[in-house]
């Protein structure tokens, strides 16, 4: 009787531990099978021109539905790349003062309104050389300053 006994005030504790630690916050969350999970498409067909000082990059726009936008990142005079800025449609203008010749890189990925980021874009790279940023304003074809 008294192993018996044991054994029932044994398992009781093992529930009450258990159903105490039910509600723990460490405890991984599921995430809601609902929820959108998917990353949009990776941005593609990169292309970069420079004018002056004046980096302007262009790729292909996406088309999801429930696409937010663009995040920039550039690697500029060091290795790694750092989130530039975040952009609503498929186009952006850096302007870079440099004063030695520099190598910078850009790499774009998309957002969604779920917070979903795609891939990196294939990377672009452009070299830029110091100049006299008073005379060097970029203008396009037409003659509009950008």
């Amino acid at each position: 009787m008294r192993k018996t006994l044991m054994l029932i005030a044994l398992a009781t504790v093992s529930a009450l531990f258990v159903a105490g630690c039910s509600g723990n916050s460490s405890t991984p969350i599921e995430p809601d099978p609902g929820g959108d999970l998917i990353a949009p498409t990776t941005p593609g067909k990169v292309m970069v021109r420079v004018q002056g000082n004046t980096v302007h990059l262009t790729w292909r726009e996406n088309h999801e539905s429930d696409l937010a936008g663009y995040k920039i990142y550039r690697a500029a005079g060091q290795p790694s790349f750092q989130s530039l800025v975040e952009v609503p449609s498929a186009g952006y203008y850096d302007r870079i003062e440099a004063s030695s010749p520099m190598i910078v890189e850009y790499k774009v990925t998309a957002l969604d309104q779920s917070g979903n980021e795609s891939g990196y874009s294939s990377s672009v790279e452009v070299l830029l050389d110091t100049f006299d940023s008073d005379t060097t304003d970029p203008k396009d074809e037409m003659g509009n300053d950008y």
